[in-house]
Formats: C-alpha cells, structure tokens, sequence
C-alpha cells in the first residue's frame, strides 16, 4: 500500500518485512493472478502446480537442466536435495556448504563451479 517510485524503493521493502510469506501469498500473490485471469481455486492448487514435482518426469528426460543451490537455503527441505538429486543426478546437481538463498554468488570460486558444470551446455 505504500507509494513507490523507480527511484525510493525503502518505504515498499520495509512495508514487505510486516508480512509473513503466507500473509503475502494471500494478501497479494493469489489476488494478483485472479485479477489477471489466472484460475486459482486454493493457495493449496497454486503451491502444487508450482512444485516441480509436477514436472518431475519432463525434467529427468531434459538432461539439460542444471541446478545449483545451498544447502542452508531456508526454502530448500532435506527431502527436496533428496528429491532433485534424484531427478537430475548427481553430476547435473551442486549443493554448496553455505550461502542461504542465493548466497555465494558472487564469489568467484561459485562462479567457475557454476561455469564449468555448465560447459557442455554452451
């Protein structure tokens, strides 16, 4: 609700920080999509249409596909490492230590890791 502009983003972002992710999807990301047309029955019919899972079958056929992440990454559960590992393989998939969500990128030992698994792709 808070007014923003291209160039004074803060007053937004800490207007976010009073939601908790449920309250946004809610609040904001179901109504969005509604409003654009978009047939979303529950919150429960998003989360499973956007859950890889549902395409579990087509990624594993890819071989193409490569996935880099951390293992401390909040939104990342024991069972999902378990889970893509399986689906892509071990060669195809690369967990680092530590990083969160989509920490790590910008070291320069992450960016030739990520450049080399990706090198039969280019």
């Amino acid at each position: 609700q808070t007014d923003r502009s291209w160039y004074r983003h803060s007053p937004s972002y800490e207007e976010i920080l009073d939601y908790s992710w449920l309250e946004y999807v809610y609040g904001f990301v179901i109504p969005s999509y509604t409003e654009h047309g978009a047939a979303i029955g529950s919150a429960e019919q998003m989360f499973k249409l956007n859950d890889l899972r549902s395409i579990g079958d087509a990624l594993r056929a890819s071989g193409k596909i490569r996935h880099f992440a951390n293992r401390n990454d909040f939104l990342i559960a024991k069972e999902d490492i378990e889970w893509i590992t399986n689906v892509l393989g071990e060669k195809n998939v690369q967990f680092f230590p530590s990083g969160g969500h989509l920490g790590g990128l910008h070291k320069p030992e992450v960016q030739d890791e990520i450049m080399q698994a990706l090198a039969d792709l280019l």
